[in-house]
């Protein structure tokens, strides 16, 4: 099961899979129609609230699909070897909330991959997954590959108006691990 522990260097949280099974999440909705968020598992979908929550509670292998639009208000971290697919299944964009985690006073990344672990995007039916940068100047790429980890960009992932100005990167930093484009924008 997935522990969240704090990374005091980068204020944020770090997601990390630790062996064994976890009770049901409680940011679980109760109610599947209202859910914009699903972990797909064992033939199973457990509905979230959103991305964040579903992220947290993830284990290895997890398909993440998304209905909706998702507003960030910290930056998602997935760690410790966890292996993961976000797959929009309708036209969804992300970007960070106005409260999101900042770093010199400009908004952060949105996504750390680290310690050897997998993420996986893309869009399905023609869907549009995209993480979208509003053009907010950032220290930060949109997505920062670091140990080792891999990033796979499929058919109907978009990066968008990703921006860093004082650095050559915007929309995917590549520190250690490998970064496909497969398809993806």
């Amino acid at each position: 099961a997935p522990v969240i522990s704090p990374d005091t260097d980068n204020n944020t949280d770090v997601l990390e899979n630790v062996a064994g099974n976890a009770a049901h999440d409680t940011s679980v909705t109760g109610q599947t129609e209202q859910a914009t968020t699903f972990i797909v598992r064992d033939g199973e979908r457990l509905p979230f609230d959103n991305l964040t929550g579903a992220v947290e509670a993830a284990q290895n292998g997890d398909v993440i699909e998304l209905t909706h639009d998702q507003v960030l208000d910290k930056k998602l971290v997935i760690a410790g070897g966890l292996k993961l697919t976000l797959r929009a299944t309708s036209n969804v964009t992300i970007t960070r909330s106005d409260s999101f985690t900042t770093q010199d006073g400009k908004p952060a990344g949105m996504i750390l991959v680290e310690g050897g672990s997998q993420l996986t995007l893309e869009g399905i039916d023609n869907n549009l997954l995209t993480l979208h940068g509003e053009n907010k100047d950032s220290n930060e790429a949109i997505i920062t590959l670091r140990n080792s980890s891999t990033l796979t960009m499929r058919k109907g992932s978009v990066i968008n108006q990703a921006h860093c100005s004082w650095k050559p990167w915007g929309a995917v930093y590549v520190h250690s691990g490998t970064f496909t484009l497969d398809g993806g924008e």
